[in-house]
């Protein structure tokens, strides 16, 4: 069974995806958007390189980026469980 097929919406979501990655966190949002897994209001969490500038779906409001050494982490949020707002 594949986590798209167990019929949870998720509120909170961590992606780490290796930094070299291209359009990783793009692809992963998608996925997550396309099979209805985000809840209404739910936030994701996304480590990167901190010089790395990922494009984020518009349906994505950045609530809080942060910056750690050579790493960065952003919050996102979704404001209708991924639908654009």
């Amino acid at each position: 069974a594949s986590i798209a097929s167990c019929g949870e919406a998720f509120e909170i979501v961590i992606l780490d995806p290796p930094y070299a990655m291209e359009g990783a966190y793009a692809q992963a949002v998608e996925l997550l958007e396309g099979y209805s897994l985000l809840a209404e209001g739910a936030r994701v969490v996304c480590e990167r390189e901190r010089s790395s500038a990922p494009a984020y779906p518009p349906s994505a409001r950045v609530v809080l980026s942060r910056r750690y050494g050579d790493s960065a982490i952003d919050i996102l949020e979704f404001a209708q469980g991924g639908d654009e707002a």
